[in-house]
């Protein structure tokens, strides 16, 4: 017990720590400076997939790994910041440049199948190490963006903070245990309800009471998306046979450890935004 409160108290402190930057950097350098160091947490994310995301027991060389991160920069700055038919012409060139390097590089060295799965895996990554989370950036730079990114980050972590003191209470039983053994349905239904609370109580406090109309269900969404964001890095881990990302913070673990459910909410909080004013 004096571990698990011990646990809890460099959760606890880590995340106050962050909170403080993000705060900082926020009200220091603007929607760009935060815009900034979203990219650049990104882009750390985007390392810790080069350990996950590929193949168990297969290290990819030197060259193509800082290709891949190099190019999930470029994918990262170009969905953020410019626009989308711009971003998506981004994405498909460096596809196909990464993979055609792979293939050179690789070329009579692998078998034809583990080939064929590294460049799933690099296409894979793209999209999940880079073009989702981009959408963080994208909302907090559009109109009202810093409410809605806020509102992003509370629907993701409010989910998961109530997700555990549910599970915790009440978890008996396991939601999915061959991906992630200490999740319960308990936890999953106390999660969800987290999000839709905050979301529900900065809604009113950002947009006023006509926006819940599409911030509940938006919200109920979100929360259900993220908690699919965690389950899905679990799964990357349990394959690649690790139990963090990353040790970026302390009692959290790497970046896609602690942002794996904004990854796979994101781009539906982005969209919502587009459609509420």
């Amino acid at each position: 017990m004096s571990d698990q409160f011990s646990g809890l108290q460099v959760r606890f402190f880590s995340a106050a720590a962050a909170i403080i930057v993000l705060i900082a950097t926020g009200y220091f350098a603007g929607q760009l400076g935060l815009a900034g160091l979203a990219a650049l947490l990104l882009i750390f994310g985007a390392v810790e997939y080069t350990d996950l995301g590929f193949l168990p027991g297969f290290s990819l060389p030197g060259a193509l790994r800082a290709l891949f991160v190099v190019s999930c920069g470029l994918i990262i700055l170009t969905f953020a910041f410019m626009s989308l038919e711009e971003a998506f012409a981004a994405l498909g060139g460096l596809s196909v440049i990464f993979c055609s390097a792979l293939l050179w590089t690789l070329r009579g060295q692998q078998p034809l199948l583990l080939l064929r799965n590294l460049a799933f895996s690099s296409l894979t990554g793209f999209v999940y190490a880079a073009v989702l989370p981009s959408f963080a950036i994208r909302t907090l730079l559009a109109p009202n963006g810093m409410k809605w990114f806020v509102l992003l980050l509370a629907v993701v972590f409010a989910g998961d903070t109530a997700a555990y003191f549910a599970g915790l209470k009440f978890g008996k039983t396991k939601l999915m245990p061959e991906v992630s053994p200490h999740k319960t349905v308990a936890g999953a239904i106390g999660g969800l309800a987290g999000s839709v609370v905050a979301a529900g109580a900065l809604g009113f406090w950002f947009f006023g009471a006509k926006s819940l109309v599409v911030l509940i269900p938006g919200s109920a969404v979100a929360g259900l998306l993220a908690q699919s964001g965690d389950l899905f890095e679990s799964l990357l881990k349990r394959t690649a046979g690790v139990k963090d990302s990353g040790r970026i913070m302390p009692g959290h673990g790497g970046v896609l450890d602690r942002l794996d459910g904004v990854y796979f909410a994101a781009p539906i909080v982005y969209l919502f935004s587009t459609w509420t004013v």
